[in-house]
């Protein structure tokens, strides 16, 4: 299946091979007691610590394919080194895609 923008999180969910609970974790911060609920406004994921960062790194790259392609690999390989560490599948450059081109574009609004 080829990701898209638009694809829903499940079908993401589905290509990146994570069940249920891993999913939630590739999504749930690292400080799990603020990850109470989705609507939760202290809830935020690790995508988002990260795209708050670049945020404050590259102020007027308001958009991911405007982040520098080094920073985007490194990224995806700290990700899936957080991932790997629980035994949860690493994900493609795709599902990045998808997760942080919704994040750096909300973390600049």
């Amino acid at each position: 299946m080829s990701l898209t923008a638009r694809s829903k999180a499940s079908d993401v969910q589905a290509v990146a091979g994570h069940s249920k609970t891993q999913w939630k974790r590739f999504l749930v911060s690292r400080d799990i007691s603020t990850a109470l609920t989705f609507n939760n406004k202290d809830w935020q994921t690790l995508t988002w610590e990260e795209a708050e960062r670049l945020r404050l790194l590259h102020p007027t790259r308001s958009a991911w394919f405007k982040i520098p392609a080094d920073e985007q690999k490194e990224l995806l390989e700290r990700l899936n080194n957080l991932l790997a560490a629980e035994n949860i599948p690493k994900v493609a450059t795709e599902v990045l895609d998808w997760r942080m081109a919704q994040a750096v574009r909300k973390a600049h609004c």
